[in-house]
């Protein structure tokens, strides 16, 4: 009975093609053939930069010698941890009088410095008990709720303020007591010397790690780095203009098992070596990690991807789907009454071969992905697609309605 059905369907569609071809004096209205169609979906796109970075400290502080005091000895080696106050290093000198005069000079520099961390101070405090929330004029009942909103984001507003003077007003209290401790450090030395007991010692500034030491006695004398990382990197001139601080960036180390989150911390005006006219001119950038839990070795080498622009869930295609006329962008797209319509569409970011469309279609919509296939908007028709489904459909469907699908695929204008 199917096998019977079919052959009549087969011998039904031959009849009315040659109806339709002959109806009107011959002519038949065009109708384009699509071989594929997509429905318009959603993705994400990142442009990147990928350069090389290494590890390094960031902070580096050099320390000098006074070249016209004898020097004696290094108190610490290479690879050492420092705390502010630390012994650095000795001078040797039998002038005693010499040796005072260098005490002195420092301890009145430190005394000076200490007034000025506590004048700080002291605006600091004045500063803080002079923010109060500001006297609202009197206002009517309508406004009650305006004015609870408005009294309420103020009094945030203060306290986020008074915490961040809090803050700095301890740094500042810390930075005294360092302070007074090296003016104390360097008073027992002015006390013993002045006792006949030789020798001056130098103690430190910073802490951190000491990175090096110069054993010919050259100025600096030695350097002391902090141990918290950065990545640094470099960027030719070409690339430099393309990259922003606080852009976001993605660090792969082979220590790590994916990426690690950071952002570009500072980029310098200058660039790293002497300009020339026949080299190009490459210039030093840092990236600040945001995690904190790796532990890598100053030296250490990865890649950064600079994430130069991005978009997530935005509509994508493939560029070979966008049609450009001068400065206008279209893509074909499929109509609900079966016809092909072409549509104007925004662009945005372009990435590889992918394409962000930011206006024009929406998400869902069908759209054809080869425009080659289309000339002019028409109805369209597809390629009959056998699978298995289909022969599971057709043996379920009966006969009345195999005729009548049929017949209004085959009827329909």
């Amino acid at each position: 009975m199917k096998k019977s059905l079919l052959l009549l369907m087969v011998v039904l569609f031959i009849g009315l093609n040659i109806f339709l071809i002959e109806k009107d004096e011959g002519k038949v209205k065009r109708v384009t053939h699509l071989s594929e169609w997509k429905p318009l979906v959603t993705g994400n796109l990142e442009k990147t930069l990928q350069t090389e970075g290494v590890v390094v400290a960031d902070e580096k502080h050099p320390v000098f010698i006074d070249t016209h005091v004898p020097f004696k000895q290094f108190l610490v080696k290479k690879g050492d941890v420092v705390e502010k106050g630390t012994p650095l290093f000795e001078y040797e000198s039998s002038d005693q009088e010499e040796q005072t005069a260098l005490l002195e000079a420092e301890i009145t520099r430190l005394e000076a410095e200490k007034k000025n961390v506590m004048t700080y101070i002291e605006e600091l405090v004045k500063m803080k008990s002079n923010i109060y929330p500001v006297n609202s004029f009197k206002r009517t009942n309508d406004d009650a709720e305006d004015t609870r909103t408005a009294d309420s984001v103020e009094a945030a507003s203060i306290r986020e303020v008074s915490l961040s003077i809090d803050q700095v007003i301890a740094e500042k209290e810390l930075d005294q007591k360092n302070i007074e401790e090296l003016i104390r450090q360097y008073e027992t030395q002015r006390s013993s010397i002045q006792e006949g007991i030789k020798g001056l010692t130098v103690f430190s500034p910073y802490e951190g790690k000491v990175e090096t030491l110069s054993f010919e006695l050259e100025n600096p004398i030695m350097t002391v780095t902090s141990e918290n990382p950065i990545i640094e990197g470099r960027l030719s001139e070409n690339l430099v203009e393309k990259v922003e601080p606080d852009m976001p960036v993605k660090l792969h180390s082979s220590q790590s098992a994916g990426p690690i989150p950071g952002k570009i911390g500072i980029i310098e005006d200058l660039p790293l070596e002497e300009v020339a006219l026949d080299q190009e001119s490459f210039y030093r950038f840092t990236v600040d990690p945001e995690s904190t839990e790796e532990k890598w070795r100053i030296g250490h080498h990865l890649q950064t991807e600079i994430i130069l622009a991005q978009a997530n869930n935005v509509p994508v295609v493939s560029k070979r789907s966008v049609e450009k006329l001068e400065d206008q962008a279209f893509l074909w797209v499929l109509t609900e009454d079966g016809k092909i319509e072409k549509r104007m569409v925004k662009l945005g970011l372009h990435v590889n071969n992918r394409q962000e469309l930011t206006s024009g279609i929406e998400s869902g919509e069908y759209y054809v992905p080869d425009p080659k296939e289309v000339s002019e908007a028409t109805p369209f028709i597809t390629s009959f697609q056998w699978d298995k489904q289909i022969l599971s459909t057709w043996k379920k469907a009966s006969s009345r309605k195999i005729i009548k699908y049929l017949l209004v695929g085959l009827l329909q204008k």
